[in-house]
């Protein structure tokens, strides 16, 4: 009992040094000393699992040198409780109960409580137990951007499991109920270390999965498509002119549009499944009378990716008619 912590002190400490630990357990663990709570360096591991060796080093020595309890000496036994809040290592809410006759065992302290006299409002403070791991982390999806997990659910021996936490390099990502996730954004052909904790029906996590050390693969480099190989002008008016395009190939996919330019300026897009050898047409408009003209068009594939070179033509608008 010597390594006792003030569990007020504690908390303090943790909040004022940026310790993360679960919100909402911090006070549902305990064992009360001459009317008092105080921890025990396992319930610290409990509340914030990501805490360090030193960190629990600094925290001990910061709140022992605050406190004055001496605890060289165990704690005394309690016969009657009926004047102490509790005497269990947690103080979530749970079931309201009565206790006729039943001695109770503190699996920390080992100390033996008797509960027979003892009912009412504290008679809900019963041990809660964290939950069990999720088991057999692995994939079943992967992309360059994209990791899917799945696991084996969890279990809890004293309620049931609410959901799951997923950790990606030791930080919170995201929490789920399913027993399988999707992973999105992430960089390609990188190894990203996944944890699983489950948290049950009072907010208790589990401590963590084994790791799934998984990579995402290698980005395909978009090979862009090859220029029209035909532009040929149908008509040429006062203000617009038609033109028809075909041919461009895409080595890996496939051409489903024309860029148009005029005078090196994005005009529009023509966009369509065609043939290769069938002629696409399009129409241009808002152009000037007796104005000449540089049309610049680009093979467009199925990615989006653009044709470095393009095919070209030159025309001139005609006269406004009387």
């Amino acid at each position: 009992m010597k390594d006792m912590l003030d569990r007020q002190l504690a908390i303090t400490y943790m909040e004022t040094n940026n310790v993360p630990f679960i919100e909402g357990a911090e006070y549902g663990m305990g064992v009360p000393f001459q009317g008092k709570w105080y921890y025990e360096k396992s319930m610290i591991r409990m509340i914030a699992p990501k805490i360090t060796d030193q960190q629990i080093f600094d925290m001990e020595t910061s709140v022992k040198a605050a406190q004055t309890e001496d605890f060289s000496e165990p704690t005394e036994t309690f016969n009657n409780i009926a004047n102490v809040d509790t005497a269990v290592v947690a103080t979530l809410e749970r079931e309201k109960k009565i206790f006729k006759g039943l001695i109770f065992t503190d699996p920390i302290t080992n100390l033996e409580v008797d509960l027979q006299e003892y009912s009412g409002e504290d008679a809900n403070a019963i041990i809660n137990k964290p939950p069990l791991p999720p088991t057999s982390v692995g994939l079943n999806q992967q992309t360059s951007t994209q990791l899917g997990i799945q696991y084996f659910g969890a279990s809890d021996s004293d309620g049931s499991i609410q959901s799951y936490f997923i950790y990606i390099d030791g930080a919170p990502y995201d929490s789920t109920t399913s027993n399988s996730y999707l992973i999105s954004g992430l960089t390609p052909d990188t190894v990203y270390l996944i944890e699983v904790y489950s948290v049950d029906n009072d907010n208790v996590q589990s401590i963590s999965s084994a790791v799934c050390e998984c990579r995402t693969t290698p980005s395909s480099a978009n090979v862009a498509p090859t220029a029209p190989g035909y532009l040929a002008s149908t008509a040429i008016g006062t203000y617009g002119a038609s033109f028809d395009i075909k041919g461009g190939v895409d080595s890996d996919g496939s051409v489903v549009g024309y860029n148009i330019y005029i005078d090196g300026v994005y005009k529009t897009t023509t966009v369509g499944l065609f043939p290769a050898n069938s002629p696409n047409s399009v129409n241009i408009t808002g152009l000037s009378p007796m104005t000449s003209y540089i049309i610049l068009v680009k093979s467009v594939d199925d990615d989006g990716a653009e044709s470095v070179l393009g095919i070209t033509q030159g025309f001139t608008t005609s006269f406004p008619q009387p």
